[in-house]
């Protein structure tokens, strides 16, 4: 892995790893917050996409790839879900069964893209998920039933996500998640109008969009220019490590120790699949 996709990685978690805090920071319902989201995400890719330049004629070659309409099917469901999952659950529960992504990526990548599934690949998802489970053991037992089923949706959806855009990583990959955004858009329209932001809440919505959302997946998109959709997903495990980060700087909670625990875990298991991978 490069140093510039190393970069975007970590740039595009960092941005990630504040959804918790400021989804529950708005006092909207998950589909109205979903939509806002949405519109200020749209800008932002949009902005991304025209200064970026994509060659003449890859918009229209895409638009006839039936991968990117399932991606951007999947962006605008994993919107949905994962809103309305941390309106629900708790953040913990929303974001470590989100993280059952890397199951779903190692499975289809190697359907879907041709991407060989290696014994290091399996052990690292497992190792993950043990990092995960430690990390966020604490905070298990208060989720409900539906934010957890959200949850879950929302990580087969960023998996197919994930896999869209690894497709589409050397034509024009930024226009999954900004079609998706519209759709999303589009789609939840009728809450938005509903539910409108107030006062700071504004400032909260554009953060989510533009920071969280859009800048998030412009480094992601990036960085899948360099590395497999397998890799991409295990690197995105660092998002949950980040937020007791968040946690601790905001609401002043301490990680107990099997949260740090699971941290380390989780960034060992990733060090190590890319140190074997390259040698």
């Amino acid at each position: 892995m490069g140093s510039k996709a190393l970069l975007l990685l970590l740039g595009a978690n960092l941005f990630w790893s504040t959804s918790g805090v400021l989804i529950k920071a708005v006092d909207l319902g998950g589909p109205a917050l979903a939509g806002w989201r949405a519109l200020f995400a749209s800008l932002a890719l949009l902005v991304a996409r025209l200064l970026l330049k994509p060659a003449p004629g890859q918009f229209p070659r895409a638009l006839k790839r039936p991968g990117l309409w399932v991606g951007v099917l999947a962006f605008a469901l994993n919107t949905l879900c994962i809103v309305s999952a941390n309106k629900h659950t708790t953040a913990a529960n929303a974001i470590l069964l989100q993280y059952t992504a890397p199951l779903y990526v190692l499975l289809m990548g190697a359907l879907w893209l041709k991407e060989p599934l290696r014994r290091v690949d399996a052990l690292t998802v497992a190792l993950t998920f043990l990092g995960l489970a430690l990390l966020l053991s604490e905070d298990l037992g208060g989720g409900a039933g539906l934010g957890n089923g959200l949850a879950l949706a929302a990580g087969f959806f960023f998996a197919v996500i994930i896999l869209s855009l690894r497709g589409e990583a050397r034509g024009d990959p930024l226009l999954v998640p900004l079609l998706g955004s519209l759709l999303a858009l589009v789609g939840l329209l009728p809450w938005m109008l509903r539910q409108l932001p107030e006062g700071h809440e504004w400032a909260l919505v554009a953060a989510l969009g533009v920071g969280q959302l859009g800048l998030g997946y412009i480094c992601y998109a990036l960085a899948l220019r360099e590395v497999s959709a397998a890799t991409a997903v295990l690197a995105a495990a660092i998002e949950p490590v980040l937020n007791p980060v968040w946690v601790l700087l905001v609401m002043g909670e301490m990680p107990g120790p099997r949260a740090l625990a699971g941290g380390l875990v989780v960034l060992g298991a990733i060090t190590w699949r890319s140190w074997k991978r390259a040698a």
